[in-house]
């Protein structure tokens, strides 16, 4: 996502223990302010390997998965 202020905001799903769509799945973005030169630090938006069942597949977990990034175009909230 570039914002309106020229801000890149790269987002994935964070995957520690299996591929799989289910479980302990995070969701993490990184910050640059010069078009992609530089990144910051991982920011941790949500992470699930804190719930016991999001690791257990035989369980009705919690799943985060293919997040989208988007800017409101009246208020610019993230």
């Amino acid at each position: 996502l570039k914002t309106d202020k020229g801000t890149l905001i790269a987002g994935a799903d964070e995957r520690r223990l299996h591929h799989y769509d289910w479980g302990d799945i995070g969701m993490v973005v990184k910050r640059s302010e010069d078009k992609g030169q530089t990144w910051g630090d991982r920011i941790t938006l949500t992470n699930l390997r804190d719930n016991p069942n999001a690791t257990d597949p035989s369980v009705g977990s919690p799943v985060n998965i293919d997040m989208v990034l988007a800017q409101d175009t009246e208020t610019k909230r993230i």
